[in-house]
């Protein structure tokens, strides 16, 4: 690659556009080739008791050198964002509500248990192996989104939902790897599904 400088040659400025340019193409990579690494399958939503609740399926399947870092004591943090949009026609959706259902996933080095933990629910939940604790991850059940009475009769909603591993909480030495890694770029697409009226 021949970078060209009518004034002055500069090297150093040649070397960072190739290694950016690198960079981005890396991360070009690794969206395109992470998706199956998490899919969501379904979202629906029902009335039940005056709120909308969620019911989900998504699938996790992780690269095994994901595996190898939770065998080696890192923490995986799992988020799994939910919007509620209400339809308009000329201008962009608003979101009028948001979620963000966050866990974490570890293994336990004395009792080879993989555990799953739902930090605001306070709850923990332990696995024989890494296969049923993903299934849990993936199952969402009865997630309470907002009271029925919130949104306005006539009007249309949407609900949108994605999951993605949290690279930000990784440990530091582990994150330069993991933002141009495609093995930790693990994002599903936005599911969409319709809100049913109360």
């Amino acid at each position: 690659m021949r970078c060209l400088n009518v004034f002055r040659p500069n090297p150093g400025l040649c070397f960072r556009a190739l290694a950016g340019g690198l960079l981005l193409l890396a991360l070009g990579a690794a969206k395109a080739e992470s998706d199956d690494a998490v899919e969501v399958l379904s979202a629906a939503s029902n009335v039940y008791d005056g709120w909308h609740v969620l019911d989900a399926s998504i699938r996790f399947a992780f690269d095994a050198e994901l595996f190898v870092a939770l065998e080696h004591g890192v923490q995986l943090n799992i988020d799994v964002l939910v919007e509620i949009r209400r339809q308009r026609k000329w201008l962009w959706d608003p979101v009028i509500s948001s979620h963000r259902l966050g866990f974490t996933l570890q293994h336990h080095p004395l009792t080879g248990a993989y555990v799953v933990t739902e930090p605001i629910a306070k709850t923990r939940h332990e696995f024989p192996d890494a296969r049923e604790a993903l299934q849990f991850l993936g199952t969402i059940r009865n997630y309470h989104l907002l009271n029925a009475g919130l949104l306005t009769q006539g009007e249309t909603y949407d609900g949108y939902i994605k999951a993605r591993l949290n690279i930000d909480a990784l440990p530091a030495p582990l994150k330069p790897v993991a933002y141009v890694s495609r093995k930790w770029r693990v994002e599903s697409a936005w599911l969409k599904w319709s809100l049913t009226e109360p």
